[in-house]
């Protein structure tokens, strides 16, 4: 890696520590900065010959336990940020922690997003649930109307950033561009290191606790896309 590659994941990654803060809207702006920063090196790279013949690494996130909506949470984040996410499994058991590939920074991205939209999941469910309790009482377990509301919050959380990895796309000629050979390398690179993946589907129950995350989920603060203009300069695509 070369040294301004170091330079932007260490940055990246001193955003991390405010992903921690109980403030969402200090969350926010580290979130907003930390995925601008890398989407512009990301496009300065793509105007840069001969940068890197094979940049793509494997690591392994701890997403912080086995549950299914936060391996949905880390896949949704790392297929808006040119990385894919794969489960971990050892003796046939899901594992807490997820193999990631993609670029260092973008990776770094991915951590960071996932830290930041989890504790806002968390929080959102927690305040949801102390509504939904006044309805339901003890109807209603606690633990399966959270994961559902968290499900739903995901699938808001992912067509968003489709949304905003779409408009990145259309920004710029430059960035169309980077968006396809980005996309070609990461399939060469998920090749190589798990070839012959297989895929899942996972089932939903979209009832009322997965309707209101799906709604909540709408003010979560999300990163705007950048992209340069075609006079060089850079310009904000609103998020």
């Amino acid at each position: 890696m070369t040294p301004e590659s170091d330079r932007v994941v260490e940055r990246i990654r001193k955003l991390l520590a405010l992903s921690a803060s109980s403030n969402p809207n200090e969350a926010a702006l580290a979130a907003e900065k930390a995925v601008e920063l890398a989407q512009r090196y990301n496009l300065d790279l793509a105007q840069i010959d001969g940068v890197g013949s094979d940049p793509y690494v494997e690591r392994t996130c701890d997403v912080g336990g086995a549950s299914q909506w936060r391996w949905l949470l880390m896949s949704a984040v790392a297929r808006a940020n040119f990385c894919r996410a794969l489960r971990r499994r050892e003796g046939g058991r899901l594992l807490a922690g997820m193999f990631v590939v993609g670029e260092r920074h973008n990776i770094a991205v991915c951590e960071f997003l996932f830290a930041y939209l989890a504790r806002e999941i968390e929080r959102l469910a927690g305040n949801g649930w102390r509504r939904a309790r006044l309805v339901y009482g003890e109807h209603v377990e606690v633990r399966s109307w959270k994961n559902d509301f968290r499900r739903g919050a995901i699938a808001t959380i992912d067509a968003r950033l489709r949304e905003r990895s779409q408009l990145f796309a259309e920004g710029s000629v430059q960035a169309e561009a980077l968006v396809l050979l980005k996309d070609a390398a990461l399939l060469d690179a998920l090749d190589r290191f798990h070839p012959n993946v297989p895929t899942t589907t996972v089932r939903v129950r979209a009832g009322a606790a997965y309707q209101q995350g799906q709604w909540a989920a709408r003010d979560i603060a999300l990163q705007r896309a950048v992209a340069h203009t075609s006079a060089g300069g850079q310009r904000m695509l609103r998020s």
